[in-house]
């Protein structure tokens, strides 16, 4: 692309355009490293590789969302707030981590006084079939039970019954359920198989069952859809 002879300094920022940086390499070092501990059973080991990666690269968003996952999973509340601060202003709303903030907001309420308690919300909804707010909170406690598909029954349930109630908040948090649940493309052929996006264990590492989960994620969607015709 150059006619004739160029200085250095010319060259270096036309591979700066085109080449990762050093703190984009080491990041996409310490994420794979991350990973690899993960799949050892070292969480805080991991966790801290990722906090490095997004130290070394601040805008590495596959890192803040592997990060802010992780952070979530195992309780770390606030610190998962600090690190979606950020990305959840953006316009547009980047739709990995609304999915993540409106996952934490339902932990949050599930973690707080008995709310994890599913049965207290049984009694509530079989006395009154349209009370939502009991709805919903079952679909939190059962978010915090990693009942994935339960939670989506029980909030589909609302969205059929009232598509606007609370401001669609039934539906804002099945669409981050089903984004959370969905299989993400592999970053490399070396990526780690039978894991979500919201690094929710599949059911073994098998493409056919990795093609389950896509299918009762599909299904889902088109349950939604139906609901909200």
């Amino acid at each position: 692309g150059f006619m004739g002879a160029q200085p250095e300094g010319k060259l270096r920022e036309f591979l700066d355009k085109h080449l990762p940086s050093e703190g984009e390499l080491a990041a996409e070092a310490d994420a794979d490293e991350a990973q690899a501990l993960l799949e050892s059973g070292d969480t805080q080991a991991a966790l801290q590789k990722l906090a490095d990666a997004l130290a070394a690269d601040p805008a590495n968003d596959d890192a803040r969302f592997d990060y802010v996952r992780l952070l979530i999973a195992t309780g770390s509340f606030e610190e998962a707030h600090a690190l979606l601060a950020e990305p959840v202003k953006r316009i547009p709303q980047p739709l990995r981590f609304e999915a993540l903030n409106q996952w934490l907001g339902a932990l949050e309420f599930a973690m707080t006084d008995d709310n994890a308690d599913v049965s207290k919300y049984d009694l509530l909804i079989a006395a009154n079939k349209r009370d939502f707010d009991a709805r919903f909170g079952r679909a939190c406690a059962l978010l915090a039970h990693s009942q994935w598909t339960m939670a989506m029954d029980e909030l589909l349930e609302i969205v059929m019954r009232d598509k606007a109630w609370n401001e669609q908040a039934a539906r804002k948090l099945f669409v981050a359920v089903l984004e959370l649940l969905t299989p993400p493309r592999p970053k490399k052929q070396d990526a780690v198989p039978g894991k979500t996006a919201g690094g929710i264990e599949l059911l073994g590492k098998s493409s056919a069952e990795q093609d389950e989960a896509t299918a009762m994620v599909n299904s889902y969607r088109r349950r939604l859809s139906m609901a909200l015709k």
